[in-house]
């Protein structure tokens, strides 16, 4: 009967325990006699499988990845998926936070730690899942000496905050040299260019002054894209596109605009509009001018069946595709050697964001009726 290599390994294994025993001293044979259990397996698996995969970045795969900070260097990994960047802070999003997230789980399940040591998160908005996540923007990337990524379930040992996994950013430990970076990135077309600098320097080595303090200054700036910067989405919520040789239109573009349209719904009978359908709607500005007042705003026939014109405001085009924002960050590491196998050491980190983030402008609709507003339920009605 043939044998999987993993089992006949396991009997080797026991064929040589079982030597070792017969062939101790005589003075061992009268101990109690040992005890070998060999546990087989039809599981197939690779000799370089480990209890846990951890990926580790180290400082130079981080200079090589040509990222300025924290978040651009996680978000671009291929296992985050699902997390907040900074664009989700347009239109009243996430309030300037960034995150990481493994395995299209919500941010709230990865846990993110400095040094081994928890940070303080910040809350998440309902689009980003609820419950809380640590602000990548509050780690200067200058400071880090390697990152480990644990890509697995880590909830018994962390907490519910660790199902999907666990980033932990390791600092640099023993750097005397003084270490200066700026960039400086200017995309070919207007807006969203963006620069930062950042200073790191230590003092005393561990080994020998038994002594080492680090210090990192870190700046960063974004300037402001705008969607009308950009063709993809100067198009906003007006979509024109072709499919098996027919042109379709995806028109995401609102009602509530500016001049207002007029839209009947629920009205009483003897009243002038008494014939037109529920739903109907017109523009009276259009219909008074001949357009929408607006280049964003556009005219559309009355899709209930009754002729007439409304206008459609493309609120989308209007929206920024990244915020402004600048970021200064401060971070301090001290550490005293008081022993052979002994280190105190504590952690300053400073940080101080800022953002300024566009939104579309607010339109809701109004309803008057005859009691709440005669004059304009008589003008229009």
């Amino acid at each position: 009967m043939p044998c999987h290599p993993r089992a006949g390994s396991a009997a080797a294994l026991a064929a040589g325990a079982l030597v070792a025993i017969q062939a101790a001293p005589a003075a061992a044979q009268d101990a109690a006699p040992q005890r070998v259990e060999i546990t087989g397996s039809a599981i197939r698996g690779i000799a370089g499988e480990g209890a846990l995969p951890v990926l580790t970045l180290s400082r130079e795969d981080i200079a090589r990845s040509g990222a300025t900070s924290a978040a651009e260097l996680l978000q671009s990994l291929p296992a985050m998926q699902g997390f907040v960047p900074l664009s989700s802070s347009i239109n009243g999003g996430a309030n300037g936070v960034t995150t990481a997230a493994l395995h299209a789980l919500p941010s709230k399940y990865t846990l993110v730690l400095l040094d081994g040591q928890r940070l303080a998160p910040l809350q998440l908005q309902s689009a980003q899942g609820y419950g809380v996540a640590v602000n990548l923007e509050n780690i200067p990337l200058a400071a880090v000496e390697r990152v480990e990524i644990l890509s697995d379930g880590a909830s018994v040992i962390y907490g519910s905050d660790a199902i999907a996994g666990v980033v932990n950013f390791i600092l640099k430990k023993d750097q005397t040299a003084g270490v200066a970076s700026a960039s400086f990135a200017q995309p070919q077309h207007a807006g969203g260019s963006g620069w930062n600098a950042a200073l790191t320097k230590g003092f005393g080595e561990l080994d020998t002054d038994r002594y080492n303090l680090l210090l990192s200054l870190s700046h960063d700036q974004q300037q402001a894209l705008a969607a009308a910067q950009r063709p993809a989405s100067a198009r906003g919520g007006y979509i024109p596109f072709s499919a098996n040789g027919q042109n379709y239109v995806f028109d995401g573009r609102s009602s509530n605009t500016a001049p207002a349209n007029l839209t009947f719904s629920a009205v009483p009978n003897g009243s002038p509009a008494a014939t037109l359908p529920n739903g109907y709607s017109l523009n009276p500005y259009y219909a008074a001018n001949g357009n929408c007042g607006s280049a964003l705003a556009s005219p559309q026939l009355n899709q209930v069946g009754v002729s007439g014109v409304n206008c459609r405001f493309n609120y989308a085009a209007t929206v920024q595709d990244l915020p402004a924002s600048s970021r200064d960050s401060l971070l301090a590491r001290a550490a005293l050697r008081v022993g052979a196998d002994t280190t105190l050491w504590s952690e300053l980190l400073l940080s101080r964001n800022r953002m300024l983030a566009q939104y579309a402008p607010a339109a809701q609709p109004l309803g008057v009726s005859p009691t709440d507003n005669a004059i304009l339920y008589n003008r229009y009605i």
